[in-house]
């Protein structure tokens, strides 16, 4: 009949669209599966090193201007990306975190009373209304860097602000954001330490210490009372070394504290039995407060000069049986830690 032929093709051409239309939806399912299944993989085994190299090594292409080399490594950066690629001995995780580094300190200088107090942990953003604050504090992630918040004297504290905070910290990864494996296995919380510094808010002094084989080598002395902080390089005799940081201005050389020679005693009883340890302390009121140990120091993208990187890193001997192979498929020799001779105990 008239017609007939042509409402049959508009039914096959209407059939061949839905075809077409559950084909492309099927291949966006597929798509959109693989794209789940790849996310969950990579998830689960970002930390090998085989999937961490080419972000780290693009990452300090773009801070310092050049190509590291973590693999064959000279510059005091690169030992530092090969460490955080290859080096996974256990130790990492017993001073990683701030709360855990507390113990090792502890341990290490039975003797002698460093420690910030201690005020609590918020393991769960409802935690902040437990807790009794002192007039002033500190919050810190336990399992990752710059994050702070600090609550001076006399500020009026918002819980509920507190809690969205708390909230915001423990809803990060900060192990994969940053490629720090040794994160990965401490606790996710954030601590909470009373602070130290002055009433407006400004942090206390510092020294931080680069220590190679359990001995100070660089001593950075850092002042708080500006933005950026005034940062001086040392050597381990306190004489002055000629090294520019863009961002940390020097105001020359200056006398050295008095509790220099307890703070080196106390840096290298913490660093004994490592290959490679900066150790920082706080100075409050005369006296040294252990702030943190850093085992990736600035995650090999600090940016001094290159000659000065060089001859840090020459002064890094890396420890033996370590490397991409035990890497991946385990079976490191773990760190022996000698425990500090009666004379660096005090």
């Amino acid at each position: 009949m008239p017609g007939q032929g042509g409402d049959a093709a508009a039914l096959d051409r209407r059939g061949g669209g839905r075809y077409a239309e559950g084909v492309k939806d099927m291949l966006q399912g597929w798509r959109s599966i693989r794209k789940r299944a790849l996310r969950a993989g990579y998830d689960r085994l970002w930390h090998r090193w085989p999937l961490m190299i080419w972000p780290l090594m693009r990452r300090a292409r773009r801070k310092l201007g050049y190509w590291p080399n973590p693999v064959f490594p000279r510059s005091f950066n690169d030992k530092i990306l090969w460490r955080m690629l290859f080096d996974r001995r256990d130790v990492y995780r017993r001073i990683s975190g701030k709360f855990e580094a507390r113990e090792f300190v502890r341990a290490r200088l039975p003797d002698d009373d460093i420690l910030v107090p201690l005020v609590g942990m918020i393991r769960a953003p409802s935690d902040v209304h437990s807790l009794r604050f002192p007039e002033s504090f500190m919050l810190k992630i336990n399992d990752g860097s710059q994050q702070r918040r600090v609550y001076r004297r006399g500020e009026v504290v918002d819980l509920a602000e507190m809690e969205a905070l708390a909230r915001d910290w423990l809803g990060h990864d900060f192990a994969k954001y940053a490629r720090e494996w040794s994160y990965l296995h401490i606790e996710h919380a954030i601590i909470v330490e009373a602070f130290l510094g002055a009433d407006d808010g400004t942090y206390p002094d510092g020294l931080k210490f680069i220590c190679f084989d359990g001995r100070v080598q660089i001593i950075f002395a850092i002042s708080y009372a500006v933005v950026p902080p005034y940062v001086e390089t040392y050597d381990r005799d306190w004489t002055l070394i000629d090294v520019e940081v863009p961002d940390s201005p020097c105001r020359g050389a200056a006398a050295p504290p008095p509790v220099l020679p307890e703070a080196i005693r106390m840096a290298e009883a913490l660093a004994c039995g490592f290959d490679q340890m900066r150790v920082d302390f706080l100075l409050v009121d005369g006296k040294v407060r252990f702030n943190e140990l850093t085992p990736y120091c600035c995650a090999g993208l600090n940016t001094w000069p290159r000659a000065f990187d060089i001859g840090l890193g020459e002064a890094w001997v890396l420890p033996k049986g370590v490397g991409p192979v035990s890497a991946l498929l385990g079976g490191q020799p773990d760190v022996r830690l000698s425990q500090p001779s009666p004379s660096l105990r005090g």
